[in-house]
């Protein structure tokens, strides 16, 4: 019997609660304890610590939840497939070292066949190729024939953790086939295809480990289950319905959009899609909005922005050029309303946030599509790539994510150049932190509180990275540095301050070397830096408030509390593993300088540099890029000094002195007349004032990454050191290794001499098989004349056949081309699960004003695709297999309408 949504989570509930589970509510959408996420991922979220804790301190051993869960990794294919969303509900059940597999497969089973009432013998299993438990669990437990019971690897059946580290385990999923006629029509197809005819629905996890942050997996000593199965296929495949977007959760705000927008649903397949992909992103955008979480261009805010830019577009594509979105928001009310009480009230206010943001996107929206167009026309169209500052542009000057740009242009055929935007945006991020230096307090300022008269401040990080200090100035942002910061319970929690002390163990943004990062606090009051940058002499440090007395509500209160303690002494904490990780890198990019000018030339110049922990970036003027053998001498030569343990030696000295001694000062820079000297060895002397190790060997490692240009006469290379050469290396390896396994070699063998013999050897079959094409195309073309028909003197053909690719369905075009005198076809084929048109005209028809173009658009369009070309010769794509034949019957009623 098919069930509502609603019913599906109530009998859910009550099935796991007499079992003994604790009913939990669901967590929000923001984790309040895990800064390793951005969002809710999944149900055991919430429950990440039981799986760690002793029994006895657990509050409970067996929960069950419906969890609202958001996620973007796979954006791009909501609206393309039929079971993706952002935001989904999570039915759960969970154990903390009390149930495992045995009870989580027999519960699994009864609620699917018993209380869903599917049918058992279209429910498949997959399981972790190495659980040899699991598959003889379903087989024993549920009677699940072996045939039934897929064996996946890591990558499907291994699960977590929920973030970098955390409970993570094996798991089994269960699948239900909704037939063939859903499939990708392969003879391969089977559970763990990506098409829609095996949809997963519900997910058993069994936590066995606990992912440590270097990756490390420490068994649990209390092994548990942690399970979700998402409502939205649950509920497709309950109901029967034809896909998610059909079910109850969905077809209310489905048919709202249609009746809104006077757009057919069913008028082709790509309104269909674009219209699914709208109602899955109003979704997550109400109930994010609902939390407090807002449009911005940081964390967070930034995915809302981009969800709500990208359901935008798709209503563009639909024809809609005004505010829209923020109707849809009844509709979704109406459906999760009832359960998530908490939407209706604030659903008015929902509505108008979407509705402001729209108004900001389409304000610029028609001339970012015209910059977008142009942007396109200039790179070249298909097949070309579109330049890292176009998508900058397209972002900074109106607004469009660059995964929005590249998305639209991957639609048109077009790369997209994402490092070239990256150079771009930190580019910029540099300039506004160059034109951000602290201003004099004016009206309509952030609100001030000086506590004594600020002299200059004193940096002491070159001798230590803790010291107490006195706090000066406190200034209020009035901001949340990101909703992770926000803290329900205390007015304050979360807000941006800016805090200038006396002295300061933090080093600021200068010199290429980012700032450091750590806390600032004392009994009550403690603040995360995120931010130091110099100000006229003062050290200024951004930090985000994450406890204070609860007492204190206002600035009002937190200014009186301070005056109070007049002179307030707080201890200044720079975080030392990402202080060393930096440190590695400026020693590194000192070494790197040298060994430039040594090893490239002397007219090496540095042009621009970043210094930060998890890696440094080194701009210098040369004419040409450099070759692998420099590449390798670079690193080769760093790394012997590394191995050395050269002593790092620092002095402070006149300017004069120092520049006389031979320390390299960069050209442009400004120098105090005192200045500090950073030596390493005999190898590298500079000017600098960034912190650095105290010895070569302290860096651990150095490996080039990337070498390239990025100006007229600029080259750049990014490198890292330390742990992440460490974890780099690692991944090299393991490459290696697998390169090794897929071409077979043994111990020894030569990779590179294997793939560039099996490159030859394909190059020598493609040659053979384009002769084999040439051949057998001469004599297919004989059958296809046969088939054709003659309209208004002219031949005629429209047919489907089987070649191999788009390659040979030209080569059997020509052959026609060469004997039909006169004549037109148009043949199909399928390439890589696409169908695939070629239209044909020869070139006296073309003069009488039939082109190949018009012919293969129109007959394309009948199955949901599109495309063109030249007069003569033309290709297009088709979507829809069941319109295929329809589509060939339209070509000769095509070809007498075009000629007439």
């Amino acid at each position: 019997m098919a069930r509502a949504s609603h019913e599906i989570r109530a009998e859910y509930l009550k099935f796991f609660a007499a079992r003994g589970h604790t009913v939990r509510p669901s967590a929000p959408l923001v984790p309040r304890d895990d800064p390793s996420l951005l969002f809710t991922v999944a149900g055991m979220v919430q429950f990440k610590p039981y799986y760690s804790m002793p029994p006895e301190q657990l509050p409970f051993k067996r929960a069950t939840t419906v969890q609202k869960c958001l996620r973007v990794n796979d954006l791009e294919a909501v609206g393309r497939t039929l079971r993706h969303h952002t935001f989904f509900e999570m039915l759960g059940n969970f154990s903390f070292g009390d149930y495992f597999k045995t009870d989580a497969i027999e519960w699994a089973w009864e609620f699917t066949t018993k209380v869903l009432d599917l049918d058992r013998e279209r429910v498949w299993i997959s399981v972790y190729e190495q659980d040899e438990d699991a598959s003889e669990l379903w087989q024993k437990i549920a009677g699940v024939p072996a045939a039934r019971i897929v064996r996946l690897g890591k990558k499907d059946n291994f699960w977590g953790p929920a973030g970098e580290t955390g409970a993570c385990g094996p798991s089994s999923e269960l699948y239900f086939d909704t037939g063939a006629a859903n499939g990708c029509g392969k003879a391969d197809c089977a559970v763990g295809c990506d098409c829609d005819r095996y949809i997963e629905f519900w997910n058993l996890v069994f936590p066995q480990f606990d992912q440590q942050k270097d990756g490390t997996l420490v068994p649990l000593a209390h092994p548990g289950i942690d399970t979700g199965m998402g409502l939205e296929r649950t509920s497709f495949i309950a109901q029967g319905a034809r896909d998610n977007f059909h079910s109850d959760l969905f077809r209310p705000v489905v048919a709202r959009l249609q009746e809104l927008s006077g757009v057919e649903y069913e008028r082709d397949t790509t309104t269909r899609l674009a219209m699914n992909a709208v109602a899955d992103h109003v979704r997550a955008l109400v109930f994010t909005l609902s939390e407090g979480i807002y449009p911005s261009n940081e964390g967070r805010g930034y995915v809302l922005r981009r969800i709500l830019r990208r359901a935008s577009g798709k209503l563009r594509g639909l024809g809609v050029r005004e505010p829209f979105l923020y109707r849809l928001v009844e509709p979704v009310v109406d459906v999760m309303g009832t359960y998530y009480t908490e939407l209706a009230t604030g659903a008015p206010r929902v509505a108008s946030l979407i509705e402001a943001e729209e108004q900001r996107f389409l304000a610029t929206l028609d001339s970012g599509m015209a910059r977008f167009e142009t942007a396109l026309a200039t790179a070249g169209g298909p097949g070309h790539t579109l330049a890292g500052r176009e998508i900058f542009t397209l972002y900074d000057t109106y607004g469009f994510p660059p995964e929005l740009t590249a998305e639209m242009a991957g639609d048109r055929g077009v790369t997209v150049d994402m490092d070239g935007f990256r150079t771009a945006m930190q580019e910029q991020r540099q300039r506004a932190r160059a034109g951000a230096a602290f201003k004099q307090n004016t009206a309509g300022a952030a609100p001030e509180l000086v506590l004594a008269t600020p002299g200059e401040s004193e940096f002491q990080g070159y001798e230590r990275t803790r010291a107490e200090n006195t706090l000066q100035v406190v200034r209020w942002l009035q901001g949340h540095a990101s909703e992770a910061d926000r803290n329900p319970d205390l007015a304050l929690g979360g807000e941006t301050f800016e805090l200038v002390l006396d002295r300061t163990p933090f080093y600021a943004t200068s010199g290429g070397q980012v700032a450091d990062q750590g806390l600032i606090s004392n009994a009550d009051l403690i603040w995360r830096v995120t931010d130091v940058r110099k100000e006229r002499g003062n050290i200024v440090h951004t930090g985000v408030l994450l406890q204070h007395p609860s007492e204190l509500h206002t600035w009002d209160d937190l200014v009186a509390a301070l005056r109070e303690r007049a002179g307030l002494q707080v201890l200044a904490t720079v975080e030392d593993e990402v202080r060393a990780d930096t440190a590695r890198n400026h020693t590194a990019t000192h070494l790197l300088h040298a060994a430039l000018k040594k090893i490239v030339g002397p007219h090496v110049v540095q042009a621009g540099s970043l210094v930060a922990p998890d890696r440094l970036r080194f701009d210098f003027n040369h004419f040409k890029g450099l070759e692998p053998e420099e590449i390798r001498h670079l690193e080769t030569s760093i790394n012997d000094l590394v191995l050395r343990n050269l002593e790092v030696r620092t002095v402070v000295e006149d300017y004069e002195t120092a520049v006389k001694s031979g320390a390299m000062a960069l050209f442009g820079e400004k120098y105090d007349a005192r200045v500090r000297v950073v030596s390493v060895g005999d190898y590298s002397m500079e000017l600098c004032g960034g912190t650095h190790v105290r010895r070569t060997g302290d860096i651990g490692g150095f490996m080039i990454t990337q070498e390239g240009s990025v100006a007229s006469g600029v080259r750049r290379i990014e490198a890292i050191t330390g742990r992440r050469a460490e974890q780099h290396a690692a991944v090299l390896r393991q490459r290696a290794q697998e390169l090794a396994r897929v071409l077979g070699l043994g111990p020894g063998q030569d990779a590179v001499r294997k793939s560039t013999e099996l490159l030859e050897e394909n190059k020598r079959l493609k040659r053979e098989i384009a002769a084999l094409q040439s051949k057998m195309a001469g004599g297919l073309s004989e059958d296809l004349l046969r088939q054709a028909t003659e309209v208004a003197g002219a031949r005629v053909l429209a047919a489907r056949v089987e070649v191999a690719g788009v390659d040979a369905l030209r080569e059997l075009a020509d052959t026609l081309r060469r004997e039909m005198k006169t004549g037109v076809a148009v043949l199909s084929t399928e390439d890589d699960d696409k169908i695939v048109f070629l239209a044909m005209v020869t070139d006296d028809l073309v003069k009488r004003g039939l082109r190949a173009g018009d012919l293969v658009n129109r007959v394309a369009k009948i199955t949901g695709g599109g495309g063109g070309g030249k007069p003569n010769l033309a290709q297009a794509g088709g979507r829809d297999k069941a319109r295929w034949q329809d589509a060939l019957d339209d070509v000769v009623p095509a070809v007498r309408a075009l000629l007439s």
